[in-house]
């Protein structure tokens, strides 16, 4: 079953960028604590959602799973969406679905909008200051004590940490962004998880 793509035998709502556009952090929770119930009845335990990503790349063929391009906006209505789904303000709680925000970080800076699964969308391009921008979003989703973090695919270009270049290394297995930005800087105690074989065809 593809709970995330099929709604049949589940509520049916707006899509993500739906929400957004609406802009009612109140919905967004209720909404995300249907989810929770919904999951739960079918055996669901996680959720490799929400997107907190910024849709700033008009072609980008992932806009709809994200709540927009406003960084306050995003990041009000990715927080409703964890404290909605985990059941609590805080914390997972033990009838809510563990949550895995995502991506960290720049998904949605890839150059002219290419997918950052491919090789030819590897490079996601920042201007100075961009990259604190993109991280803005995840920043309430940490605060609610949210149960994991996907790392993007992308390489990114132009983004330093601790004064130093990132390595060009896909986000997933970079330390710097890892156990640097998202672990030492932003105190995040949760998971990491890669997203699905992205070790599969390293060479």
């Amino acid at each position: 079953m593809k709970a995330g793509v099929s709604s049949a035998g589940f509520s049916q709502w707006p899509e993500t960028l739906g929400f957004g556009a609406i802009g009612d952090a109140d919905l967004v929770r209720r909404f995300a604590a249907i989810v929770r119930g919904e999951y739960r009845a079918v055996g669901i335990h996680m959720a490799l959602s929400p997107q907190a990503d910024l849709a700033t790349e008009p072609s980008w063929s992932r806009i709809t799973g994200t709540f927009g391009e406003d960084p306050a906006r995003v990041g009000a209505l990715v927080r409703a969406y964890v404290e909605g789904i985990q059941g609590h303000p805080r914390h997972l709680t033990t009838s809510g679905v563990a949550t895995i925000v995502k991506h960290w970080v720049g998904y949605g800076a890839g150059v002219h909008g290419f997918d950052g699964h491919n090789e030819y969308g590897s490079a996601a391009r920042f201007t100075p200051g961009q990259c604190d921008v993109r991280v803005a979003p995840f920043l309430g989703a940490f605060k609610d004590g949210v149960s994991g973090v996907m790392p993007t695919y992308n390489i990114l270009e132009g983004v330093t940490v601790d004064g130093k270049p990132l390595e060009a290394v896909g986000a997933g297995f970079n330390a710097q962004l890892l156990a640097g930005l998202l672990r030492g800087t932003h105190g995040f105690r949760g998971m990491v998880l890669s997203d699905w074989a992205i070790t599969q065809d390293c060479e």
